[in-house]
């Protein structure tokens, strides 16, 4: 996860946005290394919310 948003740096892009799917305990270290938590069992509309919060706004037509 580290090397990923390194690269992006060196390259100078946006880093990828870090989503940790687990079925079991998080430390804490590496809670710190991603964006967002989601545990099993989910509801889909979790994982909806979840996606639409990385998702650029929708531009209005």
């Amino acid at each position: 996860m580290k090397g990923l948003r390194e690269e992006a740096s060196a390259r100078g892009i946006a880093p990828p946005h870090i989503v940790l799917l687990t079925a079991g305990t998080v430390w804490p270290e590496m809670a710190l290394l991603v964006d967002a938590i989601i545990t099993k069992p989910f509801e889909m509309d979790q994982l909806e919310q979840l996606i639409h919060r990385f998702l650029p706004p929708a531009e209005s037509c």
